[in-house]
C-alpha cells in the first residue's frame, strides 16, 4: 500500500463513507495482495480496521513487516489511515 497523498490510500480517502460493500471490496483486494486481517489490539480503538503483512524472520517465526490501520468514526466514515513499516533488523 502506498499513500497517494495525505489522507488518501489506494482509491479511498479521509471523509469517505466506508460501507459494507466498500469493506468487502477492500478486504478482497487486501487478501489478493498478501495481507491478512490482524487480531484486534487492545490498544487500538474499536472502530479501527487493522491489516498486516508478515514475513518469516531468521528463526522461522512469522513477524509483522507492515501494518495498515484505518480508523472510522461512529458513522463508518474514514477518519485516518496509518501505515507502519516495521524495521525487522
Amino acid at each position: 500500500m502506498v499513500n497517494k497523498a495525505p489522507g488518501e490510500m489506494a482509491g479511498y480517502a479521509v471523509g469517505q463513507h466506508f460501507d459494507q460493500k466498500e469493506r468487502n471490496n477492500f478486504y478482497d483486494m487486501m487478501r489478493r495482495i498478501g495481507w491478512h486481517e490482524s487480531a484486534v489490539d487492545i490498544e487500538e480503538p474499536t472502530n479501527s480496521i487493522v491489516w498486516e503483512k508478515s514475513v518469516l524472520d531468521a528463526d522461522g517465526f512469522d513477524r509483522p513487516a507492515k501494518q495498515l490501520i484505518i480508523t472510522l468514526n461512529d458513522k463508518d466514515v474514514i477518519e485516518s489511515f496509518t501505515y507502519i513499516n516495521y524495521d525487522l533488523d
